[in-house]
């Protein structure tokens, strides 16, 4: 994804080996590209200037969609066990 707007400003911050690991994963989970995405969204969050992660409302989508299909399958699944076996 392209950067429409050049960054220039640079800032420097101190985590924990902890801080840093919940970074990274939280990077992976919400679909950054990078940890810095991330901290620059959550900065911008911060100050009040929304800020979304490329993708993010397509992944948002597609959970919703997973979310539907996976209710399909319990109520499937619950039915299948509902029906008496037969032969006992």
């Amino acid at each position: 994804m392209p950067v429409l707007k050049p960054r220039r400003r640079l800032i420097s911050v101190r985590l924990s080996d902890d801080e840093f690991d919940m970074l990274v994963n939280a990077s992976l989970t919400k679909g950054a590209r990078s940890t810095s995405d991330l901290a620059r969204m959550a900065i911008c969050q911060f100050l009040g200037r929304s800020q979304s992660l490329g993708g993010e409302t397509q992944i948002r989508e597609r959970m919703d969609r997973l979310e539907v299909d996976i209710r399909r399958l319990d109520r499937l699944f619950e039915s299948i066990a509902s029906v008496p076996k037969g032969g006992a």
